[in-house]
């Protein structure tokens, strides 16, 4: 009986947590018009995202082609660019350790 009262509270207690978090995130799901900031580490991998995202985002890239992906050196305007960028996407080789 008392674990039986038990299940039934917490159950309740789910519930009461969960439906305002639900409906919280359906109220604060408005479309977006603005188009995504996506930077990427290198121009390859910005290539391939424009190519995904077409004219939904706008696609930057830290570093420019002739550059030694090894040796990029972090400025200012790479730390703006950063701070506004809505995702940012990797090689995922490990190259960005250094300067991000």
């Amino acid at each position: 009986m008392k674990r039986s009262l038990t299940m039934k509270i917490s159950s309740n207690l789910k519930f009461g947590f969960a439906f305002p978090a639900l409906a919280m995130m359906i109220l604060w799901a408005i479309p977006s018009w603005a188009k995504m900031n996506i930077l990427t580490s290198f121009p390859q991998d910005a290539a391939i995202v424009k190519a995904i995202a077409g004219d939904k985002a706008d696609v930057k890239s830290l570093a420019i082609a002739s550059q030694d992906p090894h040796a990029i050196q972090l400025k200012p305007n790479l730390a703006v660019m950063l701070n506004r960028a809505d995702l940012l996407i990797v090689n995922g080789q490990d190259m960005e350790l250094a300067w991000l």
